[in-house]
Order: structure tokens, then sequence, then C-alpha cells
């Protein structure tokens, strides 16, 4: 039997142990408890209002409303983008005043609602335009519940990414 360097001797060593490391995640993938974390809220952001609109087969429907709203959507995310660079501002404040990071934080909450407000509204859009069997089906559905399809585990998964 060939005697192996003792560089090639650690190298395999350190290839067996994160070969082992690699299988032990697979194992606990796949061998370790379900938890549902819920997923995000129902009806929390676009991902979720796409996930209803797959619940009853009308992504098409889904984006023509997106695409009506898309000029409203962008501004509510600018404006969002410039109450987190208040909050950045607030923190980042020499010497430092609780106040305004307060009023940063609210400013924030308010545009959030908002633009909650304006996810809500076009979901209620589109479910007024579906007949009462994809109503009946999308109250039953995982994505009106809570449960992101999308993080699904195992056999739960109902779509492959």
């Amino acid at each position: 039997m060939t005697q192996l360097s003792k560089p090639l001797r650690l190298l395999l060593i350190g290839s067996l142990a994160l070969n082992l490391i690699g299988l032990g995640f697979v194992i606990g993938h796949f061998a370790g408890p379900r938890r549902d974390f819920g997923g995000p809220p129902p009806m929390s952001g676009p991902a979720s209002l796409f996930d209803v609109a797959d619940a009853v087969n009308d992504r098409a429907g889904m984006k023509r409303l997106f695409s009506e709203r898309r000029v409203r959507f962008e501004k509510g995310r600018e404006t969002l983008r410039d109450r987190r660079d208040e909050i950045a501002r607030a923190v980042a404040r020499q010497p430092f005043d609780a106040h305004a990071l307060r009023t940063a934080l609210s400013r924030l909450r308010e545009q959030t609602g908002a633009a909650q407000a304006d996810l809500h509204e076009t979901f209620t859009v589109f479910v007024q335009g579906l007949s009462d069997e994809q109503r009946a089906r999308l109250a039953e559905s995982p994505a009106l519940r809570g449960r992101h399809p999308r993080r699904a585990h195992g056999a739960d998964k109902h779509r492959a990414w």
C-alpha cells in the first residue's frame, strides 16, 4: 500500500468531514420535525397576492391589476424608502434625539399602513371579479390562511421551484 503524504492525508480527512456535515444537513432536512411557522400574514405583500391568484388559477388577472396600480405602488415604495432613510438619519444624529427617531418611526408606520391598505384594496377588487366557485376555492386556500405555499416542506409542496 502506498503511503500518502501528510498534506494529501489532511485534504482527504477534511473532504470526508465536509461530506459528513453535508449528509447530516440532508438527513436533518428530510427526517427532522415539520415546523409550520405560518409564513407571512395573508395579504401582507405582493407575493401573497400572487399566491392568492395562483389558488384560483388567475395570475393573469392579478398581473393586470398590478399593472393598473403600478404607479401608485412604485410611489408607495419610494416613500417607504424615504421613511427608512429618515430613520437611518435619526439613528446617526449627533447628539442622539429620541424624539426625532420616534417621529421617523411613526411616519414609517403610517406609510406601511397606507401601503397595506393599497394591497388590501387590490385584493378586494380581485376577489370582486371572481366567480362563486373561485371564491369558494380561495376561501379554502392555504394562501388565504397565511400558509405560504412556496415555503411548504416535503409532501406539502404543491409546486417545484
